[in-house]
């Protein structure tokens, strides 16, 4: 490492074990990230956090907090899944899952950008494509408050797919990426939703890697502004997203969408400081019961 690292790291449930930090760009700051967790066992409500502290101990408030999840065999869950920042908090950055059943350890990344604001655009319309709505309107989905916008797979088929249209998207100057947060309940248990985004320089859905299962009440894709043309997906000021199933499986099920935004990021200032870390999740049917003595995982940088 290029710097001394301080390590103290105590098992809560989950064992986050740091590997490095790096500031980037013009820039060298010193930062502070604190990671804490609880163990689970299959099924149980879960939950990764992160508290992200400046060299002063002051919260940073402004970040994008991307985060990568490995199954036990290594293959991957998540791939840099955009982290929710807790309205009001010193520096609280979440994402919620549900326990798999595959027991063992597995392996996370994270890493923080900032300074990064974002601008936020909630669904205008959808189009259902495919399935029967139950209940709800378009304006459900503005809010995480449990109040649902409730659609069934076809009876008959045994499908589902809705597309979800935003008006009056403005790609910020200084964009750095883009975000699809979602944020309910899909129900089947048999197969997964994939989520796309529609390319307008192609005509064409782009499939985005994360998916919606039972195991994740909240899914966000991150598409960085390096690595993807942002303005092919915002045509006209429109964005096009879309909810699709796979098989036809079991009986039909429900898709519940509480909250669905499309954030923009864009850096405030001419650079971007960048902080990583790294460790792991414990799922196991027997559970660490951990002690008031084990306040959790502290790294210094």
């Amino acid at each position: 490492m290029r710097k001394e690292t301080i390590l103290a790291v105590f098992l809560i449930s989950f064992t986050l074990i740091a590997g490095y930090f790096l500031n980037n760009l013009l820039v060298q700051r010193k930062a502070k990230i604190k990671i804490f967790g609880t163990e689970y066992s299959p099924q149980d409500e879960g939950r990764v956090f992160l508290q992200l502290l400046d060299e002063n101990f002051k919260p940073i408030n402004n970040a994008l907090c991307l985060i990568s999840i490995y199954y036990p065999d290594k293959t991957e869950w998540f791939r840099n899944v955009s982290m929710f920042y807790l309205p009001g908090s010193d520096g609280l950055y979440y994402f919620d899952f549900i326990a798999p059943a595959d027991e063992g350890v597995y392996m996370v990344s994270a890493k923080c950008f900032y300074v990064i604001e974002q601008t936020y655009d909630y669904a205008d319309s959808y189009n259902l494509v495919k399935g029967i709505r139950i209940s709800g309107t378009i304006e459900n989905t503005w809010k995480d408050d449990s109040v649902y916008l409730t659609f069934r797979e076809n009876l008959l088929s045994d499908r589902l797919e809705v597309q979800f249209e935003f008006d009056d998207v403005r790609i910020p100057a200084n964009n750095t990426g883009m975000t699809i947060y979602w944020v309910g309940r899909w129900e089947d248990s048999h197969e997964y939703l994939k989520v796309y985004l529609y390319d307008f320089c192609n005509s064409t859905w782009l499939e985005l890697p994360n998916r919606v299962t039972t195991n994740t009440p909240m899914v966000s894709n991150y598409l960085d502004a390096s690595v993807y043309n942002i303005s092919c997906f915002v045509g006209g000021g429109k964005v096009g997203v879309k909810f699709e199933d796979q098989a036809v499986v079991g009986t039909a099920e429900y898709f519940r969408v509480d909250f669905l935004d499309v954030q923009m990021h864009y850096a405030t200032y001419g650079q971007i400081n960048n902080i990583r870390g790294g460790g792991e999740i414990h799922v196991s049917t027997k559970k660490f019961e951990p002690s008031e003595e084990m306040p959790g995982i502290s790294i210094i940088s």
